[in-house]
């Protein structure tokens, strides 16, 4: 690009966007938006495809924030944590 003097103007940083986070009507399965998987529609027809949950494969879905998406993967954490123990403590 061209500046207003004529002289080259320096490139702008891409920068990586902000991953958005989303959690299923269905399931209430949180992941992120790039983590949907593309289903052929139903509501559009032949050609056109939405963005699904890869837990269920609903279509619905709503944006929650990082805050919310780590408070429920820390939850998910400690219940495998608890399944792992209790498992251990039913092997003995």
């Amino acid at each position: 690009m061209i500046g207003p003097a004529g002289f080259m103007a320096a490139p702008k940083l891409v920068s990586e966007p902000e991953p958005v986070y989303c959690k299923c009507c269905r399931c209430r399965h949180t992941h992120m938006r790039r983590d949907r998987i593309r289903q052929p529609s139903r509501r559009f027809g032949a050609g056109w495809s939405e963005l699904a949950c890869p837990s269920c494969g609903s279509r619905l879905h709503f944006e929650i924030d990082r805050a919310e998406h780590e408070a429920a993967e820390a939850k998910r954490a400690r219940k495998a944590a608890k399944r792992v123990a209790q498992s251990k403590r039913g092997a003995e």
